[in-house]
């Protein structure tokens, strides 16, 4: 594996929000907190493990592929904005800087909905069973 550098995806939607964030409201530099991480790691498998790595950074030396293969590495920040501007010429990603585009509520709005549903059900079932004892 080639690498340039360690960037936490933190860093990587930053890049997409100062490129891109004008017109595509949907990139998120948010990140989750550390509790909920924890409480999904009660459950997931993959929250296990980002929970066994977070805050760590993991760091790379490339000096040997850069001396032997003489192979210059480009700048991820660069990269990750020339990326974003393919998917949308090549139709991947909807072009939301077109006045036709027409945006649909995002998973997200969904997905909080659902969340908020599932933990104020919890809530009244846990009143129910103490309001039983």
């Amino acid at each position: 594996m080639l690498v340039a550098g360690s960037y936490w995806f933190k860093e990587m939607s930053d890049w997409l929000v100062e490129s891109h964030g004008k017109y595509y409201k949907k990139i998120t530099a948010n990140i989750l907190p550390y509790w909920v991480v924890c409480i999904a790691a009660l459950f997931e498998e993959d929250a296990t493990f980002y929970k066994s790595v977070w805050g760590k950074k993991s760091i790379f030396d490339n000096t040997k592929t850069k001396e032997l293969l003489k192979i210059p590495f480009r700048d991820m920040k660069g990269s990750m904005q020339e990326m974003a501007n393919t998917l949308i010429e090549t139709g991947y990603v909807p072009d939301q800087t077109k006045e036709s585009y027409k945006e649909e509520p995002s998973l997200m709005y969904y997905g909080c909905g659902f969340f908020l549903m599932l933990m104020f059900g919890i809530g009244v079932k846990a009143l129910s069973m103490g309001i039983q004892d």
